[in-house]
């Protein structure tokens, strides 16, 4: 049997890069070796072929006449298809940029839950304050209504405002129940924006810190970083840069396969296989080959189809962006217009506090000295309620605002002390 020079399996780049150079006219010639390769992944393949041949054996005999041990090189480098470092690191970049989205999509998810949690803990705050507003009015309204007792016994007053009186705290204690139920929604909308089960925890939640008002930022600059931060129009960036490493790969299918293959390395002949090997190693015949491989598809429709389809969705990621654009603008500019409004609105609420409560203790003085009437005494009390609500919800108002902006100019996270890892 004819002996094996290597047992070492190895593999490949391309068959056509392990043609033999040393033929013997005329002869037998049979592979006793198996290639040993290695490859790069660049432009270019770089392959070495560890191999021996007998190419003279009698078929009587079957006796060894001679060993051809040869080591080759071989370097095979595209020409048109597959050239470019652009194109082979293509894969590379699309998954990178695929981790870039990943991240923007989750930070844009912390940023609409911490915006959520914010505006549930301010509700929490506007339905206390409603309840709190609610209770003063049902104390004061039992105050109007035991003074009118006293006066209806002394007959200073008449029944219609024993009427009155007792109509508003029946009317308060109503109201009063409802604005509980209200605490009782907030805390669990809040319960389930934080994850927590709404069983857990206490039943009425109680918000300790107050409204922050802040200040006015300037439109320009809140402009600006809103379209800079937008995590959406960010993501939509890194896609419409994936698309376009795509469409180079596309186009590079399209085009037709060019591929040089050069392959050199020393060789040895002898009838003995040692003095073929040391001929081999001390470099006394060498082998040098150059080969060009041209592949074209017909036609390839696949291929171009691909870009087209590429290009395509390139647009709509363009006008997708330009769209998200405009909505971010449109959002940032009505955020911070119901900013300003709540802040005025703030400022006016103020004032009719102020104005109803000297109205409410005015009316009281008239209706003890016997000058007034219960309903008007209780008609400035409904005013004073309906002007501490307004404030209370200008205050809320100027905070939701507030962390929307925070939201879009994409501060939020580092306002509440958050970092994404």
């Amino acid at each position: 049997p004819v002996p094996s020079i290597l047992v070492i399996p190895a593999s490949k780049v391309n068959s056509r890069c392990s043609e033999t150079v040393m033929n013997s006219p005329g002869t037998l010639e049979e592979l006793t070796s198996t290639p040993l390769t290695a490859a790069f992944t660049c432009t270019s393949n770089i392959a070495l072929d560890l191999s021996a041949m007998n190419p003279t054996a009698t078929p009587e005999t079957m006796e060894v006449t001679s060993y051809t041990p040869s080591v080759t090189l071989m370097i095979k480098h595209p020409l048109l298809k597959g050239m470019g470092l652009a194109v082979n690191d293509a894969q590379v970049k699309i998954a990178s940029l695929g981790v870039e989205i990943e991240q923007l999509n989750r930070e844009a998810t912390w940023q609409t839950t911490v915006r959520d949690i914010v505006t549930g803990y301010h509700s929490l705050s506007l339905a206390h304050k409603q309840y709190e507003v609610t209770q003063k009015g049902l104390e004061v309204a039992k105050s109007q209504l035991e003074q009118t007792r006293q006066l209806l016994e002394a007959h200073r007053a008449t029944r219609s405002d024993l009427l009155a009186a007792q109509s508003a705290v029946a009317q308060r204690e109503v109201t009063l129940i409802s604005a509980r139920s209200a605490i009782l929604r907030a805390t669990l909308t809040l319960k389930q924006l934080m994850g927590m089960k709404v069983t857990e925890g206490r039943e009425y939640f109680r918000p300790v810190t107050p409204a922050e008002a802040g200040k006015v930022p300037d439109p320009r600059t809140l402009l600006t970083l809103a379209l800079k931060r937008s995590r959406e129009i960010q993501m939509l960036e890194r896609q419409e840069r994936i698309l376009s490493r795509q469409e180079l790969l596309a186009r590079d299918a399209t085009r037709p396969q060019l591929d040089l293959t050069l392959a050199a390395g020393p060789a040895g002949r002898s009838s003995t296989l040692t003095e073929a090997v040391s001929k081999m190693i001390s470099f006394s015949g060498f082998t040098l080959s150059a080969g060009i491989d041209f592949r074209y598809s017909l036609g390839n429709r696949a291929a171009r189809a691909a870009v087209d389809s590429t290009v395509a969705s390139r647009k709509m990621t363009r006008l997708q962006k330009e769209d998200l654009a405009n909505s971010v603008t449109m959002s940032a500019m009505l955020a911070l217009d119901a900013y300003n409004s709540a802040r005025l609105r703030h400022q006016a609420s103020r004032l009719a506090v102020k104005v109803g409560r000297l109205h409410l203790a005015h009316e009281r003085e008239k209706f003890a000295l016997g000058k007034g009437t219960n309903h008007s005494v209780l008609l400035r009390l409904e005013e004073l309620e309906r002007a501490e609500l307004a404030l209370h919800q200008a205050a809320g108002d100027i905070a939701v605002a507030r962390v929307n902006l925070d939201t879009l100019s994409g501060t939020v996270l580092g306002k509440y002390g958050l970092s994404l890892k």
